[in-house]
């Protein structure tokens, strides 16, 4: 008898494999695991990734897709920039799985990055790549931001944290043609 193959596999293994990595990061994400969660066996998840590798990547890509969806709507660079600490600070798990990512060389797309770029080029004139640095900044920030906002022991609130990063951000949006390269 030919075997039923689940359409929907994918979606199981990547919601598993997301509440894992939510609940535990990395090191609760085993093939079984997965797996187990997600309603069917290692060999039916093996038919469909490779290994753990694979729907690791899966699943950053998946983020990374949730995540620009997000954004998009994102009209103004100052508006982008708050929307991706909100997202960040949201979902900080998912968003130690992007950083992890692309730590890790998972996926070598950039698409939230090259989105800010655009919006960039769309507000201030020139091209997305004019504005690398004002991106590789904001990103900096975004990331000491998110650290600072989850550290238990910080002497200052989230919320004032939260208001630094947007202060920060106007100052540096403000300033971005002294950033920009000499053409």
């Amino acid at each position: 008898m030919p075997r039923h193959i689940d359409p929907g596999l994918e979606s199981k293994v990547l919601d598993a494999a997301r509440r894992l990595w939510v609940k535990g990061g990395g090191k609760s994400l085993t093939i079984r695991s997965v797996a187990r969660l997600a309603g069917t066996n290692p060999p039916a998840l093996y038919r469909r990734f490779r290994n753990r590798d694979e729907i690791l990547k899966a699943l950053v890509e998946a983020y990374q897709a949730d995540f620009l969806a997000k954004v998009e709507s994102a009209r103004s660079p100052k508006e982008f920039a708050l929307r991706v600490l909100e997202i960040a600070l949201e979902q900080p798990e998912e968003y130690e799985l992007f950083l992890w990512g692309m730590r890790r060389g998972v996926t070598d797309a950039r698409p939230v990055a090259r989105l800010f770029m655009q919006r960039c080029a769309e507000a201030f004139g020139g091209s997305s790549d004019d504005y690398i640095n004002l991106m590789l900044v904001l990103r900096n920030l975004l990331r000491g931001t998110v650290m600072h906002s989850m550290d238990k022991q910080a002497t200052v609130s989230p919320e004032q944290t939260k208001n630094a990063y947007a202060c920060a951000v106007d100052i540096l949006i403000e300033n971005e043609t002294k950033m920009r390269p000499a053409e």
